[in-house]
C-alpha cells in the first residue's frame, strides 16, 4: 500500500526492470519496514530472485536513481 500511494503522490517513481530493462514491473521489498526501498523487478525476474535469492541479482548501477529503462 505504502508503494501505491508514493506512486499516486509521485514521491516514487516506477521504473523498468533493473536487471533486464522490461516495463510492466513488481516492487520487490528486501526489508519490508522500509517500505518505499523497493527495487523494479518485472516478473520473470522477480520470481527468479525469490527462488535463487538475493544475489542472483545483486544491485548494480541500473539501480541508480533516476535509471530508466530501454524499451
Amino acid at each position: 500500500m505504502a508503494v501505491q500511494r508514493a506512486l499516486l503522490a509521485g514521491t516514487l517513481h516506477m521504473q523498468g526492470c533493473e536487471v533486464c530493462g522490461r516495463d510492466g514491473v513488481d516492487a520487490h521489498h528486501a526489508r519490508y519496514d522500509e517500505p518505499l526501498d523497493v527495487r523494479w523487478l518485472c516478473r520473470r525476474c522477480h520470481v527468479k530472485l525469490h527462488h535463487y535469492g538475493e544475489d542472483m541479482f545483486p544491485i548494480g548501477p541500473l539501480r541508480a536513481k533516476g535509471h530508466t529503462a530501454k524499451k
